[in-house]
């Protein structure tokens, strides 16, 4: 007999009360983790459809693994870890786009495999995740023919483009050049009330050079000459972070994943 009632119990005991045959442990397992899991493939897939599949087969793979599950490490863990295999599966199958040395957004100074650890923000245990395990996971795709990794990429691509169009059609697109080579991106929208920088990116081999702050502080005297807020979405877990920090942009809604964040020239002037 259980000494507390199932929504008190930590995931693991829930896990094992599970496999143990007690389908209300996995109704409250679901009920925890179902939205951010969802979440985190949405993140990963942009497209509701395929998280909506991935979500699907990920609680299955739990069902037919319950009777192996040991606890030898956090539910979560052992959650996401099948949430990433299935993701690798999707991957192989459809034609994907990203590149995995492409820039992630709104970071211009790192990779993917910077960020495959911090995928789920929201679950700060998964946070746990090492590097090593994030290497592995980029080796997985990597391991890819090279015309999937390739399809992967564009895939990725295509649905950034599409979710942008969606959401900040009136977004221009521009391409950073540097000695007349292409050598990132970013998407600007220059708004009646506000900047909106939706997305910025270099290249590997131009990171950690100064290029994404030379820009990001053209953006803000620009922000300053219209006398305009200059603001962005950063992810909590996002390195670069940081950089926004030292440009003196402030947190000024809690969106979950990410920050939205402000810059002002009163409150750098204040400030400074």
């Amino acid at each position: 007999m259980r000494d507390a009632p199932l929504e008190e119990l930590p995931d693991e005991e829930l896990m094992l009360a599970y496999a143990a045959g007690d389908a209300g442990a996995f109704a409250q397992l679901y009920d925890r983790h179902e939205r951010a899991v969802y979440r985190f493939l949405l993140r990963s897939v942009r497209s509701p459809e395929s998280a909506d599949d991935l979500l699907q087969d990920t609680w299955m793979a739990v069902v037919r693994n319950a009777a192996g599950y040991a606890p030898r490490a956090r539910f979560t863990t052992w959650l996401y870890g099948i949430a990433r295999s299935k993701l690798i599966d999707h991957w192989r199958r459809t034609d994907p786009a990203a590149s995995l040395d492409d820039p992630v957004a709104n970071d211009p100074d790192s990779s993917l495999v910077d960020h495959i650890a911090a995928d789920a923000a929201f679950q700060p245990e998964v946070q746990a995740l090492s590097r090593a395990q994030a290497r592995a996971f980029v080796d997985a795709v990597e391991a890819l023919p090279p015309a999937q990794r390739e399809a992967f990429l564009r895939m990725q691509f295509r649905a950034q483009q599409a979710h942008h169009q969606k959401y900040y059609a009136d977004a221009q697109f521009q391409v950073i050049l540097h000695n007349a080579e292409p050598i990132g991106r970013l998407y600007i929208a220059y708004w009646k009330n506000e900047i909106r920088v939706v997305d910025i990116a270099l290249l590997p081999a131009y990171r950690g050079q100064g290029y994404g702050a030379a820009i990001l502080t053209r953006i803000l005297s620009e922000g300053e000459e219209a006398g305009l807020p200059v603001r962005i979405h950063v992810e909590k877990f996002n390195p670069a972070l940081r950089l926004y920090e030292r440009l003196g942009f402030r947190p000024i809604e809690d969106k979950g994943v990410y920050w939205f964040m402000e810059w002002r020239a009163e409150a750098e002037a204040r400030d400074g």
